[in-house]
């Protein structure tokens, strides 16, 4: 049975999902953008793209807007890990527990995906602090999401 490594970066308005085999090899990357139509994304972005449809993004009440969000990415994150075959280690950032800004959204962000991947067969799930995953990306716990970026790319 072949094996997978999953890597999950996930918020309201952009995310990725990074597909490696066993020897680091890529298999698959696709991501997902609250940009505006017409926007360009960043040249040095490859892969699957698509943009939280315009729809959800006009519902003017708040919280309908929100649960309609949080329906799409549970979708989104499901459609996207199911097709991986066999064995899948997912790997996702968990919280930034001192984090203040958003903390209630990034919440339910994350209890949608958790739930999204480990719905599908043969799935281990392992969270990762921030700190941790900046650290092991770059040797320095508090670097930018540049110099992550940087330092991945």
């Amino acid at each position: 049975m072949s094996i997978a490594f999953v890597g999950i970066d996930a918020s309201l308005n952009h995310g990725a999902v990074v597909v490696l085999d066993l020897d680091g090899g890529l298999l698959g990357f696709s991501f997902y953008d609250k940009t505006k139509k017409g926007t360009e994304l960043p040249k040095d972005v490859h892969g699957f793209g698509t943009r939280v449809p315009a729809e959800i993004l006009k519902i003017e009440d708040p919280d309908r807007r929100s649960v309609a969000r949080l329906r799409w990415l549970r979708d989104w994150f499901g459609e996207t890990t199911k097709s991986i075959g066999g064995n899948v280690f997912v790997g996702l950032e968990s919280y930034a527990i001192r984090a203040e800004h958003g903390s209630h959204a990034l919440g339910e962000i994350g209890a949608v995906v958790r739930l999204a991947v480990t719905d599908r067969p043969n799935c281990a799930l392992r969270l990762h602090d921030p700190t941790s995953v900046k650290l092991w990306a770059t040797g320095k716990g508090n670097a930018s999401k540049d110099e992550v970026r940087a330092a991945v790319g």
